[in-house]
């Protein structure tokens, strides 16, 4: 899969040596395979957990397969709340966001580093999605540990998953999403954060936990596809996974404002969601 990797995505150099630690990698090739890597394979209950540096083995999140879908519980209280002070700019450019370098008080990039060391000692799930829908988004990348693949399958009814056989040559993303759930322990005091860093060309997305990088998919240049597709009934299957993506997606854009509001809109947009 390596090879199928490099040949297959025109990937920026430092990210293709994500890919030379000879660990495995999987690019998934529907979305069966999704629900199916979700659960480790056949289990009914999955634990989605890592061994952190100083803290030992944390149990971060159970996947338990349910008859329309998978249903996601985070253990910790915290991680089950929306963190509204979560995003970070990471360059330079014009922004009304906090920067990272203000809030943290270092400049990101030896954590930029540190996340790709850390991915290429890992197992992955990398998916390619356009971001929206295949109309109106564009081509994207999504790299994470493959014992996370439910955050995978989320963001897949959320965003346009493209299958494996469908992949086009010299897929190119415009954005790339990295999730590093570790480091909400490792390096923010198990915050959730997320950091965008726009580069020329590429727009890159840092997941320092196993749930805030779906909020970002709802903000920035992702929050108006993700509203059309579910206005589109494109995504929305009769899956329960399929609707907590309508839902994250929706109250992240409506949520911050008015809470009663945004549930409001979560139900009525999960109601049009559904097939008729």
């Amino acid at each position: 899969m390596r090879d199928f990797i490099l040949s297959k995505f025109n990937l920026p150099d430092e990210i293709k040596k994500i890919f030379n630690s000879g660990k495995k990698y999987i690019v998934p090739k529907d979305r069966g395979e999704l629900f199916k890597l979700s659960m480790g394979g056949e289990a009914d209950v999955y634990e989605v957990k890592y061994d952190v540096e100083g803290r030992g083995e944390i149990l971060e999140a159970t996947a338990t397969k349910a008859k329309n879908g998978i249903v996601v519980n985070y253990t910790e209280s915290y991680m089950r709340k929306r963190e509204p002070d979560c995003l970070f700019i990471a360059d330079n450019k014009p922004t009304d966001k906090e920067t990272f370098n203000h809030k943290f008080g270092y400049d990101f990039e030896p954590v930029r580093d540190h996340t790709f060391r850390w991915l290429s000692e890992r197992d992955l799930i990398v998916m390619p999605f356009m971001s929206g829908d295949f109309k109106y988004g564009y081509p994207s990348l999504f790299i994470g540990p493959l014992n996370a693949a439910f955050f995978a399958a989320t963001l897949a009814d959320m965003q346009g998953f493209i299958p494996l056989e469908k992949i086009p040559d010299n897929f190119t993303p415009r954005a790339m999403l990295y999730l590093a759930p570790t480091f909400r322990h490792t390096h923010f005091n198990g915050k959730q954060v997320v950091i965008h860093n726009r580069l020329d060309g590429l727009h890159e997305d840092f997941g320092i936990d196993l749930k805030v990088i779906l909020a970002a998919v709802g903000s920035a240049a992702f929050h108006a596809f993700a509203s059309a597709s579910v206005l589109a009934k494109s995504s929305f299957r009769s899956s329960g996974i399929g609707y907590l993506a309508a839902g994250a997606a929706l109250g992240t854009a409506f949520g911050q404002y008015a809470s009663f509001f945004g549930y409001l809109c979560i139900m009525l947009f999960m109601v049009l969601a559904a097939p008729s």
